[in-house]
């Protein structure tokens, strides 16, 4: 990957939107009883060029599957053979495409600001991780995180139950980013083992954000891989991409 230039996938939610995903629903579940939907996504945009997907487990956590009737390992394991199942699909037509796990926040505050301790965040993380690993992902990927603390029980988690490669994202409020964010977080996570570190600053008009890449001193985030995230409106849109 590492003189690969990467695009990846645009706004899935806002597709299983279009599909029939209700309010509310989480769409990792979603994903259980809608295989060949997401499937379809996934194929879309590997036609359109994109050679490393990810899949629909952002809402994946033990946590966040509560009431659903399923693990979380039965989750993982679905959405991410419906991601390696277009890939293989796709590489029929002569297209090549990644498999990126993708895992969001848990949806806790971790202690001391909320009541999650650090070893439970990380013992979450392992579980949705070694069930991604085992079902085919190349990659992980941790996004959308705000907690630096948290980013750290995930990345530790990944490197010490998979032999994955780790992407990690973070995205902050226009007034919330301290200035000397970007360094911080590519030190602290490379010390963690992450091998890509990036950040996305959430700005845009009163009620219609917007989310876009904003590196203040890029250079200094990491030297194996910059994540920039475009977008119009509410839709995660536009090209996220490694540089060598």
């Amino acid at each position: 990957m590492k003189e690969q230039l990467i695009i990846l996938d645009g706004g899935m939610g806002t597709d299983l939107q279009h599909s029939g995903l209700k309010p509310g629903e989480n769409p990792a579940v979603y994903g259980m009883t809608h295989a060949t939907e997401i499937r379809d996504i996934h194929m879309k945009y590997i036609k359109k060029g994109t050679n490393c997907i990810y899949t629909n487990t952002f809402g994946a956590s033990g946590n966040k599957l509560k009431g659903s009737g399923y693990s979380v390992d039965e989750v993982v394991q679905r959405n991410v053979e419906t991601a390696v199942e277009a890939v293989r699909l796709m590489r029929e037509q002569g297209r090549e495409c990644m498999v990126a796990l993708d895992v969001g926040p848990l949806g806790e505050l971790l202690e001391p600001l909320g009541t999650l301790p650090f070893e439970a965040a990380y013992r979450a993380y392992a579980e949705i991780v070694e069930a991604g690993e085992k079902a085919g992902a190349d990659l992980v990927v941790f996004e959308t995180f705000t907690d630096l603390y948290e980013m750290k029980a995930a990345v530790l988690a990944a490197k010490e139950h998979s032999n994955l490669p780790i992407w990690s994202t973070m995205s902050f409020e226009a007034n919330g980013l301290p200035g000397n964010f970007g360094s911080r977080h590519g030190a602290d996570l490379g010390g963690s083992g992450g091998c890509g570190a990036g950040h996305q600053l959430f700005a845009g008009t009163e009620g219609n954000p917007s989310h876009c890449g904003v590196y203040d001193g890029v250079d200094e985030l990491t030297d194996d891989y910059q994540a920039q995230r475009g977008s119009a409106g509410s839709a995660n849109r536009g090209i996220r991409h490694h540089r060598g």
